[in-house]
């Protein structure tokens, strides 16, 4: 399970995971959890994030280590596979603003919004903010490029 992870992914996880032990403990709590998982850009709802914790967590306790947690976004990856680039092409064409590889800011931010995981305002300026969109227009390979990183 773990040992297929890339150097790379658990790196990731890893930094994730130590931003999110606000204590330091080397543990994280459910409320750290949900800050780990979504600074990954998975958006889980927190009881399932619960379930999964108590799955995972060996000692029982509230907190989860770092192995541990590991062990949970592999089984996150596999449960909520990510949208690929091509589904997240075929959702951007469709858009009523589609002008060749550009769609409208209102457009994406509605998409946020209203479809799939239903980004609160806030989340969905954030997340573009995070991919360095600032135009009116959106370039679908810039966009995807910038999130990819």
């Amino acid at each position: 399970m773990v040992e297929h992870l890339t150097a790379g992914q658990k790196r990731e996880f890893k930094e994730a995971f130590l931003m999110c032990d606000a204590d330091g403990t080397g543990e994280a709590s459910l409320d750290e959890l949900e800050v780990a998982v979504k600074s990954l850009g998975r958006r889980v709802e927190r009881a399932q994030l619960g379930a999964l914790m108590k799955q995972f967590n060996k000692s029982g306790g509230e907190e989860m280590m770092f192995n541990e947690f590991m062990k949970l976004m592999v089984k996150l990856d596999e449960e909520y596979p990510q949208d690929s680039a091509e589904k997240i092409r075929e959702a951007f064409g469709e858009l009523p603003s589609a002008k060749g590889n550009t769609v409208s800011l209102a457009d994406v931010k509605n998409i946020l919004q209203n479809n799939g995981y239903k980004f609160s305002a806030a989340e969905a300026d954030e997340l573009l903010a995070q991919a360095g969109v600032e135009d009116a227009e959106v370039d679908f390979e810039e966009f995807i490029s910038e999130l990819s990183h």
